[in-house]
């Protein structure tokens, strides 16, 4: 009996939340989110004002989320609303990896030839696909690995156990509306087009070849399309310094692993963090990008070192918790109708 009354409790509180959520949505409806960035901000102020605790944070996202699931195609507005506003939220309280399936799932479903053609852009960019790109940066960061261990068991610093430092590859695919949006700005900027709220006409001039000169810019200027993230062991910034100090080294010496190019120091979110926001605490690591030559071709790799506790609250907490939260939001849309 007691199981069964905590169902029916957590069945009132989905339906409670998702019905808060339904009343966010008829706000929204009518505002135009093609129109200007105010229009956009008072949204995701109303949504953010709405929402009290992380798991009514979760329950949106998880609803948002099965939505495009559901969905075969989307339209523009949707497709907005996507991008400027849930995954925006998703971002802002740490769920990065969500705010770009979001935002791809979100791309595939309003124009999937912008989003094949922008995967094969980067294919081509990198001089593989996705699943060898995969394989590749498995292989680099476990060779990365077991340097960083024998570099720092040799130096033997006070409080920084060598085999606790973990270098794992960045899953799944770059965050393609995040290209599209920039490519968009490059060519707002220069007069070449008036309005990117409204892109679908723009997505197909782009694939024929029309933004020619913009397009390679942009695609040239990316340096982060593959990735890994270095994992310190508990809260400890100093160890992030550091590993970062460590990496300058192995990085110039050939036998090892050798960088072409050191593309930008770092940039340093522990000494100057995001905002912090009252769910999450604010993310603190370094980044740095380098250059590597990988099937003939040099490619960018941004790699991004933080405490084993920051990246349980990127990648841990939160996530697991967003992925749990999406089976109760999948519920809960079927109970609200």
């Amino acid at each position: 009996p007691y199981k069964n009354m905590r169902h029916r409790r957590l069945d009132r509180d989905i339906i409670s939340l998702a019905s808060k959520i339904n009343d966010i949505d008829r706000g929204i409806s009518g505002l135009g989110l093609q129109k200007d960035n105010t229009i956009i901000d008072k949204i995701k102020r109303m949504v953010k004002d709405r929402i009290d605790t992380p798991e009514e944070l979760l329950l949106y996202l998880a609803l948002k989320t099965n939505q495009l699931d559901e969905s075969s195609t989307i339209d523009t507005d949707m497709y907005m609303e996507m991008i400027y506003v849930v995954s925006a939220i998703a971002s802002d309280y740490g769920l990065t990896e969500l705010a770009i399936e979001i935002n791809n799932m979100a791309l595939m479903h309003y124009d999937p030839g912008m989003y094949n053609w922008v995967k094969g852009m980067i294919d081509k960019k990198i001089g593989m696909q996705e699943e060898s790109a995969s394989e590749y940066m498995s292989a680099i960061s476990a060779r990365l690995e077991t340097i960083l261990r024998q570099k720092i068991q040799e130096a033997g610093p006070e409080g920084i156990n060598p085999l606790d430092i973990k270098v794992i590859p960045r899953k799944g695919p770059k965050d393609f509306v995040s290209i599209t949006q920039k490519m968009l700005e490059k060519m707002k900027a220069r007069g070449a087009i008036s309005n990117i709220r409204n892109p679908g006409n723009i997505f197909s001039r782009i694939r024929s070849g029309e933004f020619h000169d913009i397009v390679n810019e942009s695609f040239g200027s990316i340096t982060d399309i593959l990735g890994m993230r270095i994992i310190v062991s508990g809260n400890n910034d100093r160890a992030c310094y550091y590993v970062r100090s460590i990496l300058r080294d192995i990085f110039r010496e050939p036998d090892l692993f050798y960088a072409q190019e050191l593309l930008e120091e770092h940039d340093d979110y522990i000494a100057k963090p995001p905002k912090a926001n009252y769910m999450v605490p604010p993310y603190r690591g370094i980044h740095m990008n380098i250059a590597r030559q990988a099937a003939g071709k040099k490619v960018n790799i941004e790699i991004q070192i933080r405490t084993g506790y920051m990246d349980r609250l990127s990648h841990g907490v939160l996530s697991d918790s967003a992925r749990k939260a999406r089976k109760a939001g999948l519920k809960a849309s079927y109970m609200t109708g």
